[in-house]
């Protein structure tokens, strides 16, 4: 296994300035390019009663203040964070491809996902 950090950053507007989630998922790397679900099938999987197994974090995320999540995984599996926005711009989801890297950085914008960074 692989030691990764997940660091998210947020403008103090993201989300109008109100608090959203990030949920994570390991997908293996086969699967990944298929793993493209809708904003709610996504939704849907955060709020579920029993969450998948393959859900293995989900964290809420307060604007501007930056958010460490650790993450350990098999390095043949990839990473799909989804950020749940009140009103999402096209930009709220984001695929880290196997193996998982070193770090990855996120800067959260109002509605979506400015940038990523991805250090191997």
């Amino acid at each position: 296994m692989q030691h990764a950090g997940i660091r998210v950053h947020s403008e103090p507007s993201a989300n109008h300035g109100r608090s959203l989630y990030v949920m994570i998922r390991s997908v293996p790397k086969d699967e990944a390019d298929t793993a493209l679900e809708s904003y709610e099938d996504a939704t849907r999987m955060l709020f579920a009663a029993k969450r998948a197994p393959d859900v293995i974090a989900a964290e809420p995320i307060f604007p501007g203040v930056p958010l460490d999540i650790p993450l350990a995984e098999p390095v043949d599996h990839s990473v799909i964070l989804y950020f749940f926005f009140t009103y999402p711009g096209e930009s709220w989801r984001v695929q880290v491809p196997a193996p998982v890297p070193a770090s990855v950085e996120i800067e959260l914008g109002e509605n979506e996902v400015n940038h990523v960074e991805v250090t191997r």
